[in-house]
């Protein structure tokens, strides 16, 4: 049966704090104080930190570091013997401080203390890099200062090129620490980030131990972690100097990297034995998950809501520590990327990427298009295929909508070249949805024959892969029949236009499809029109609106209204009213496909009503609406 330890006792807290407040350790998490402690009585848990902070040979600023090193432990002690209890502690107050020299033996120590410190040099780092960063404050938990700089090196885009990003990440696969692709399986950011940092996180892991690199704007963590009896060590390097170390002091960052890695591997055996846990075999550590525990701990840590509740002194990172205070954290989208991103120009460009799928209807096309060339740029040299394919698509589709069709073209015929010979990166589907997209476009731009031959692979696709229940290639029938209808091959392709209406309606009967049924005299009528048959036109356009508004289809209903509102206004029998009629059913249904092109068209035809029905105030009234939608395309670079 399980048993609830009870709290700390007093005598149990006086044999914790009394030695280690007698060898100068602090019950604080604060700015420049180098041996901490921190106990939680419910909890019976106890925490004993080292940092170690490797300053510029000459000081430039209180608590202003190049790196600071951290050794803490974290353990939940059983009930055991008072002077079991008093051994330990006086155990670990005196040689855990002797990690300060294990910290100050390091190569690393050595390098930093070798800094060029001429008054130039120290003036630069001062001025440029010091004296902009947030002022510490000594009486508030050291995390929340740490989390102010990274926030403010974030806003001064303090960043790794991409030279240097993948050095770094070269040197961290030498030492067997990989790039991670997803998040969500490191328990830090399991619950997800900031959305402010989704495109400022790299993380590395060593896939043998817990033992990540996570690299920020102008800021760096190491750690590595390790339990023995039921006790949680880390040894911890971070920095957030990397800006000034590598472009005033012109360090290899990546070197520095290497070094730090090597040094704090070798370092943990001898922090680990400064612990002595292996010597105290009559003390009794429960079992205890320490990721969860600190999780729920930090979440709740409100020392003015409850005074009895201490800092806790482990080492967390800061990226970490960020998240347990920040609300609507998500998950990066990685599905982009075919491999972990190793730059934060890989993550710069795909958040371009993505932002150009949230404004395509809003935004800016001219500068969409610069912007996703430069990520065009940044996915080909870092190797992320599928990343790369889709901007070569998405550019396609800017370029249908500002009219480019040389630039169109050029995109499409690249995208479906290297979509066929992508080994499986693109699946067949995917393919086939592009085939279809180039056809469209190339249809736009009335360059029938490219579209005549893309459908025709499309199709020829279809009937290989589709069972004959499939409407897709009913639809591509019908707009292969489109397309003869209005190149006029009625001399040359008659009988495969009859041929094709036939089985279209026939699928459409057989299937009870109404979307096909729509489509079937939206094109009909357009036959009747070029064969000059005007009136079964109109009864076939009348059909399409029908049989699409029952159906659902607002694009086939809004074409079969605009054709119809075209031979109301302008044709051999001009009907104002019917005109009216539906093309004020167009103006009610036109705002649901955020079309405004068909929208401009709409209003545009309307304004051409009520002009000829000598409704002037109605005229003016859609002339203005037609003028916005103008200047909206026009500052969107799609007129």
């Amino acid at each position: 049966m399980f048993v609830q330890n009870p709290p700390f006792n007093g005598t149990e807290l006086s044999l914790i704090s009394e030695p280690l407040d007698k060898q100068g350790w602090k019950q604080r998490n604060t700015a420049g104080i180098r041996h901490r402690y921190f106990t939680d009585k419910k909890g019976r848990v106890v925490n004993l930190t080292v940092e170690y902070p490797f300053e510029p040979p000459t000081r430039i600023r209180k608590n202003f570091y190049l790196f600071r090193a951290r050794f803490g432990l974290i353990a939940s002690l059983g009930v055991i013997k008072e002077e079991f209890v008093k051994k330990l502690f006086t155990y670990w107050a005196q040689k855990m401080k002797e990690i300060d020299a294990v910290f100050e033996q390091l190569d690393l120590a050595g390098r930093l203390k070798a800094l060029d410190m001429s008054p130039d040099i120290k003036n630069r780092v001062k001025v440029d890099f010091v004296d902009k960063l947030p002022e510490t404050d000594e009486d508030k938990d050291e995390n929340m200062y740490y989390e102010r700089v990274r926030i403010f090196l974030a806003a001064q885009k303090y960043t790794l090129d991409f030279a240097t990003c993948k050095k770094v990440a070269a040197t961290l696969k030498d030492l067997k620490i990989e790039p991670v692709g997803r998040l969500d399986g490191i328990f830090a950011f399991q619950d997800g980030i900031s959305p402010n940092f989704v495109d400022r996180l790299l993380v590395f892991k060593n896939p043998d131990y817990d033992e990540l690199v996570l690299l920020e704007p102008g800021f760096l963590t190491y750690y590595r972690d390790i339990e023995i009896e039921n006790v949680r060590m880390r040894i911890m390097f971070d920095s957030y100097a990397i800006d000034p170390l590598i472009n005033i002091w012109k360090l290899d960052i990546a070197d520095l990297l290497k070094e730090i890695i090597t040094g704090a591997r070798a370092a943990l055996a001898a922090c680990i034995n400064a612990t002595g846990i292996a010597e105290f075999t009559k003390v009794y550590f429960i079992k205890k998950n320490f990721d969860t525990y600190m999780k729920t701990y930090l979440k709740l840590f409100d020392p003015n809501r409850n005074a009895d509740l201490k800092e806790l002194a482990f080492p967390i990172p800061s990226a970490w520590h960020e998240l347990l205070h920040t609300q609507n954290l998500v998950q990066p989208p990685w599905n982009l990327f075919t491999k972990p991103p190793e730059t934060f120009e890989e993550l710069h460009a795909r958040q371009v990427y993505m932002e150009s799928q949230k404004q395509g209807k809003q935004g800016n096309l001219s500068e969409m298009i610069s912007q996703l060339s430069q990520t065009l740029v940044t996915f080909n040299k870092s190797g992320q295929r599928y990343a790369f394919y889709l901007t070569i698509v998405e550019l396609a589709r800017i370029a249908v909508r500002v009219g480019n069709y040389p630039e169109c073209k050029a995109k499409y015929d690249l995208a479906m070249d290297y979509a066929i010979k992508s080994d499986g990166l693109v699946m067949p589907d995917e393919i086939m949805k592009l085939q279809e997209e180039y056809a469209e476009a190339c249809v736009k731009f009335v360059d029938y024959d490219n579209a005549v031959r893309q459908y025709t692979l499309l199709f020829n696709y279809l009937e290989r892969a589709r069972p004959e229940t499939d409407s897709k290639r009913i639809d591509v029938l019908l707009k292969l029949n489109k397309i003869f209808i209005n190149r006029n091959d009625f001399a040359a392709l008659d009988y495969e236009i009859q041929r094709y209406f036939k089985q279209i309606k026939d699928f459409a009967d057989k299937q009870k499809d109404k979307f096909i049924t729509a489509a079937y005299y939206r094109v009909y009528g357009l036959y009747y029109e070029k064969k000059g048959k005007f009136s079964d036109a109109m009864a076939a356009y009348r059909r399409a609106m029908d049989e699409a508004a029952s159906a659902g289809a607002i694009e086939t209903e809004l074409e079969a209204i605009m054709e119809l509102g075209k031979n109301y206004l302008s044709g051999k029998k001009k009907n104002f009213e019917a005109a009216q009629k539906v093309l004020e059913r167009g103006n009610a249904i036109v705002g649901k496909t955020d079309d405004l092109v068909k929208e401009l068209k709409i209003y545009e035809m309307l304004e051409d009503l009520y002009n000829q029905m000598n409704n002037y105030q109605l005229a003016g009234h859609y002339n203005k609406e037609s003028q916005r939608l103008r200047m909206a395309l026009k500052s969107r670079g799609m007129l």
